[in-house]
């Protein structure tokens, strides 16, 4: 736990500025994510709780995890009155139902919140492109909000850059994923809006009808300015890495021999530790 202190400590002072307390736009502060599914040392959890407390934190805590009673009991703090949220995408009346007996349980009359509304989902190399029907989607939102909150996962597609695409597994199978995070969300990875938007706005619009006529936001009808760029720069030449030609390598390339790859450039001391 000392390193997860040691990055608390780094980490706190950055974010507490954008707390809401502090006149920012954060309004809660996450203890875990789905740890019931990992583990359930209590310990642990008080533990970084403690270290968000005096790192500045003054905000609602909250875990997430899945919501059925097992998961729950295990991942959640609920008898420190850190607030308890799931995550599920579907089933909304079932899960719920699930959560709100679990929070009776505990004397609870908590408000009923899925912190994370699954509309889409992950893919992973060698699978299908992951697809869900907006209409259906757009259903399984009503559903919910005519009992509890949600926070939808993802609202805006994104991308996992570098090595940040992350891995899961089944058994023994690695199951890598793939480097964009669309997750056919309601806005894609670039920002623009799909048919879940759009079937998601015309349930807000009715439920709130305040919000029915407000335009929409297709980047797509806007005019595309033309740019000229003016300057230019080679990536791996400001980012710390330089070519390098393997003269072991005796395939063809381009009319040379040897191969070319880049490499982090290191200092003689890091080549001495490395062995070269």
């Amino acid at each position: 736990m000392k390193y997860v202190k040691r990055y608390y400590q780094a980490l706190l002072p950055k974010i507490v500025p954008h707390l809401v307390t502090h006149d920012g736009n954060v309004l809660m502060v996450q203890v875990e994510n789905e740890y019931g599914s990992y583990g359930e040392e209590k310990a642990y959890l008080r533990q970084v709780k403690k270290y968000l407390e005096e790192g500045g934190i003054d905000l609602p805590l909250f875990t997430s995890d899945g919501p059925w009673q097992a998961t729950l009991r295990a991942g959640s703090l609920i008898d420190d009155d850190v607030f308890t949220t799931g995550n599920f995408g579907s089933k909304a009346k079932e899960n719920f139902a699930d959560m709100a007996q679990f929070f009776e349980a505990h004397g609870k009359k908590w408000p009923l919140m899925c912190m994370e509304f699954w509309d889409g989902w992950f893919n992973r190399w060698k699978e299908p492109i992951i697809k869900r029907d907006p209409e259906e989607l757009a259903d399984a939102v009503k559903e919910a909000l005519q009992i509890g909150s949600i926070n939808l996962y993802m609202f805006h597609g994104g991308t996992n850059f570098g090595f940040m695409n992350g891995c899961s597994a089944r058994g023994t199978i690695d199951l890598p994923q793939v480097t964009s995070y669309d997750y056919d969300a309601p806005l894609d990875e670039q920002g623009n809006p799909t048919e879940k938007y759009f079937a998601l706005k015309r349930i807000d619009g009715r439920k709130f009808s305040r919000n029915a006529a407000n335009g929409t936001m297709d980047k797509r009808n806007n005019r595309q300015k033309r740019n000229q760029l003016e300057r230019k720069s080679q990536l791996f030449r400001n980012t710390g890495y330089h070519r390098r030609v393997d003269p072991l390598d005796l395939s063809s390339n381009n009319g040379r021999i040897g191969s070319e790859y880049w490499v982090p450039i290191v200092s003689n001391n890091d080549q001495k530790r490395c062995g070269q």
